[in-house]
Formats: structure tokens, sequence, C-alpha cells
């Protein structure tokens, strides 16, 4: 749908109607694109939603009528409107204390009403506004049946208002009145008809006095029209449904609204005897009001006969000028038949003409005065949970970034597996080859040692020394990561002494050099070569060397580890 296109949608029990507008020329001009009305299909299940939907969405494609946001059109039979004044002027109080005073009114379920409200007037001290209420399933049934159609929803309102809106429309210089043509065409017997607008449609009744005809259009101008600065004030009948709607509007808002039902024959004579019979009882019903004042004109929209027919008498019974709508100066029908249409053309002028308009689908609330709090308390929670989100993203990302470093390391790991084994075992090998490499003694410091516990040589002789190396295993200790090895010295001694106290006094120095364990190996027993008496010692020992400093060799090395 172009920008500055708008769609109306009036539903109704037997038949839609829909109109299409774009603006134009001049500022406030709505201009006619596409109008549709059509019955319903036999077939059609007229309360359920989504089939009217799905047929109305075809309908609009055959009609080439582009889907987009709609204005849904309410009857007003539907709905309960009521003008109050409110002990109130703050606007936050307004939509509660409306809700309040209108619950009492309804005829229908009160907590299931839909309920929006316009200001039409104030005072320091109070509010007058017009309230509607709706119940909740009609506007549930108006909703699915747009899903279903596939177009949006722009407003959803009262066809009443788009009446108001077209008399509101008269309000300028160049009224409707102003801009119809007049005319008159013979009606036999002296009578005339009085003809306005480009189409040549009949005003005036046929039976009037020529006289008091051709006086008439200049009279109905002056009372029609209202002064710069002032709104108009008259009556709306509007036949285009399949009902009759009355909306009588002063100060530019409606004072008073009612709906009747008017019989379908055939003879359009019938049906304009039943809409004066309802404007009877809407006027005497309206006379009888507390605020009822007089009105400047009456518009009949509707069926062009129907209209013409019942213009006469409605002149009569109401004593103000009665216009049947062929032409308005805010709307361009560019060539199409307005007659069913002009309540929805005068919703989609409503926008224009006020900026307060009834719309069910968004109705006026009170303030949510813990709205700001609760909006303070969401985006806080919102920055937190930003904040978590994000700190997750990156450690995510971060933990990608790890596993994929850990991939990587993994199998370097693996490809470097070979040559650690091989470098583990090669040092092994090495440190068990050095620990080989260190093992030995010192014989020559033992003998050297041994010989300064010896006695003097005229005392004690030394006929054999022998030493035997006993190595042990190499060994690892995991828990100190560390090698040990021991090993263990063997050394035989052989010799004679003078007498027994020497022998047993170099055994008991042996003996004393904790280093050694020191044992027999043979008898001690006179008989030897040179000296009387022959010893044989073994002595065994972890000591490889014992030093120079003898008071250094007594300390025994138990193992030698690297």
């Amino acid at each position: 749908m172009k920008s500055g296109d708008a769609i109306a949608i009036d539903l109704g029990r037997r038949r839609v109607r829909v109109l299409l507008a774009g603006a134009g020329r001049g500022r406030g001009i709505l201009k006619i694109k596409r109008t549709l009305v059509e019955d319903y299909p036999s077939d059609l299940n007229a309360d359920d939603p989504e089939a009217v939907g799905r047929w109305l969405g075809g309908r609009l494609i055959a009609a080439r009528v582009p889907r987009g946001r709609a204005t849904i059109a309410i009857g007003r039979e539907h709905v309960g409107l009521k003008r109050m004044t409110l002990p109130t002027s703050e606007n936050d109080e307004l939509p509660d204390m409306t809700r309040l005073a209108m619950q009492r009114e309804l005829p229908f379920d009160a907590d299931s009403a839909v309920i929006d409200f316009v200001p039409v007037e104030r005072r320091p001290a109070s509010t007058t506004v017009l309230a509607v209420a709706v119940p909740r399933p009609v506007i549930d049934f108006a909703c699915a049946m747009a899903r279903a159609a596939g177009v949006g929803i722009e407003r959803i309102s009262l066809r009443t208002m788009g009446a108001a809106a077209l008399l509101n429309g008269m309000d300028q210089e160049d009224s409707m009145l102003s801009k119809l043509e007049f005319g008159l065409k013979a009606a036999g017997n002296g009578a005339v008809e009085v003809t306005a607008g480009a189409n040549g449609s009949t005003v005036g009744s046929p039976q009037q006095d020529a006289v008091a005809v051709l006086d008439w259009p200049r009279s109905a101008d002056r009372a029609a029209k209202p002064q710069r600065g002032q709104s108009a004030s008259g009556l709306a009948i509007d036949v285009t449904g399949e009902g009759v709607e009355f909306c009588l509007v002063a100060n530019g808002a409606i004072r008073f609204s009612r709906a009747a039902e008017v019989p379908q024959p055939q003879d359009q004579l019938a049906i304009a005897d039943a809409v004066v019979t309802e404007t009877r009882r809407t006027w005497m019903s309206y006379r009888i009001g507390d605020d009822a004042g007089d009105v400047q004109v009456a518009l009949v929209m509707g069926d062009r006969r129907v209209s013409e027919y019942a213009a006469g008498p409605l002149e009569q019974m109401l004593k103000v000028p009665v216009q049947v709508v062929g032409s308005h100066p805010r709307i361009d029908a560019n060539g199409h038949e307005m007659d069913r249409h002009w309540p929805l053309a005068g919703l989609l002028l409503e926008r224009a003409l006020s900026a307060e308009v009834i719309d069910f689908s968004r109705p006026r609330r009170a303030p949510d005065v813990g709205a700001r709090t609760r909006q303070r308390r969401l985006a806080m929670a919102g920055i937190v949970v930003l904040g978590i989100l994000l700190a997750a993203t990156l450690a995510r990302l971060n933990l990608k970034a790890l596993n994929s470093e850990a991939t990587k390391l993994s199998r370097q790991k693996q490809n470097l597996a070979p040559a650690n084994l091989r470098y583990g075992r090669d040092r092994y090998k090495l440190e068990h080859l050095k620990h080989w490499e260190n093992a030995g003694a010192n014989w020559l410091e033992h003998a050297a040692f041994l010989t300064t516990l010896a006695p003097p040589p005229d005392k004690l002789v030394l006929d054999l020394w022998q030493g035997v190396l006993h190595a042990g295993e190499i060994e690892f200790d995991a828990r100190t990561a560390k090698w040990r090895s021991e090993q263990q010295m063997s050394i035989a001694i052989d010799g004679e002494a003078r007498d027994r106290e020497t022998a047993d006094a170099f055994r008991e120095a042996l003996v004393n050099a904790s280093m050694y364990t020191t044992s027999s190996i043979g008898a001690d027993s006179p008989g030897g070569k040179r000296m009387p008496y022959g010893f044989s010692y073994r002595l065994q020992t972890i000591v490889s060397s014992p030093g120079s400093d003898s008071s250094q060799s007594s300390t025994l090395i138990r193992a030698a580890q690297r």
C-alpha cells in the first residue's frame, strides 16, 4: 500500500463495505481510490471471524485493494455511548474515573468491556467526556477477522464517528452547502424540485410551493453555514448500512447518538418511511433531555432514492433544512459512488479534523506510576544480563582458544613422546654408568690407615693384606627421584705379634675404628714363623676412603648417592 493511503472496513451482518483513500489535492482533502460493497455468500458463516477474514481477503485481492493497516468500523448497535461530566481536570485521572462512571451505565458485562473516551469540554474543576464502551468479544472478532484477511489494524472506532466527522468537516469558510450547485426542475402543477450537487440529487420535496423553494437555498445556506470560528451543529442520519444510525453533533462533539433497525424490503419508499419514523423517535428522545439544544441542519447520507424520499418529511418534522449528502468539501469522490461509504470516508477524515479520536484497539488508560521504576530495574537487569552474556561470550571464546591450544599441544606431545622416552632412557643409562664409574675403593688409604693403627714393626708384622670390593645394585628411588647404590669392601689381614697382648691390642684398635667390622678368621695360637703369636683378621666396611685425617676416618658412609 502506498504511503499516505488508508483503508476503512465496515463488516455488517449481511455485507461488507471497504473504502481505499489517499491524500488529495489541498490540505486535509481525502481522495477516494477504491470502493467495495459486497453481500456475504450464502454458505459463509458470518459468526466465524476466520472464515469471514479469509473471504474478505479474497475480495480485497479481487477488488485490487492493497493490504495494509485498516480502520475497522463498528456499528452503533454494539456499543454504549454516554456524555458525562467528571469532577476533575487532570488528564491522568480521567481514564479510571470514566471507566468507573461508565461501568454503572452499561447494559452488558462491565468487566469485559473495552472503554475509550474523548474529552469534549474542559472547565477549571471538571471535564466533560464522550465515553464509548464495546463488549470485548466484538473487538476480538474484529482482530481475528483482520488477521485472517491479512490486514493490520490502524484503529477500531464507531461508524457514527465518521458521520460526525463529515458534519464537523463543514466547519470552514467553503462549507458543504456553498459547494453544492442548486437548480430547479419543474415537477408539474406549479411545483418544482430543488436539486443540489453535480449529480443533481433531489433535496427538497416535489410538493413544495415554488416561491418557498426558490427562497429555500438562501435561507438554508444561512441556517446551515456556521459563523467563522463556530462548529456546525446538526443531526447526521446514516442509512448507508443495514439499519439507521443517528448522531447529533453540537460544538464539534457528539451530544446524542442512537441506532435502530429498519426493514429491508425492495420498496425504497417503505425504507424511507421507516427512517422517518425512527428519526421522530430519536428526536423526541433527544428533546426530552436536559441539555437538548437546537440544530442548524440535518444531513442524510445513504442510498440516494431513500434519502431523497425521506428528506421532505424530515424537514417538515425537524423544522430545519435537511440535506442529502452528495458531495463534501473535504472529500474528492474521484468518480466513485459514495452512497454506501460516506461514514467510512468520515472515519478516515476524522484524524485530520481532531487530535482526539476513539480507538478501541488502544483505549486510553491511566498512567502507570510504577512504570519508570520498572523500566529502571529492567534496564539495570538488562545491563546485568548483557554483561553476563558478554562475559559468557568472552569466556566461551577464550575456552575455544584454550581448547584449540590444548589440542595443538596434545598433538605436539604425541609427536614428541617417542623422543622424550628415548631421552629418559638415555639419561637413566648415563646416571647408571656414572654410578658404576664412581664405584671403587682407595686401598692405599685403607692400608695407610691400618698402618697407623698397627704397633711398631718390632712388636707386630703383617704377612698378608688383601682387599676385595663387593659392589651392590644401582637403584632409582621414584619417591626422591635420586639414584642410590651400596658397595662393601672386605680386607683380610694375617700377621704375627711378639706376644698375645700386642695382638689383642691391635685387634682392639681395629674394633674401636668404627668404620670396620672386625672378626677373627683363624685361631690365635702360638707358632708364628717370625714372632711367636700369629693372627688373622677380616675387616668389612662400606667406606671407600677413610681419608688422611684419622679423626674423620671414623665416620661411616652408609650409602653413596648421586
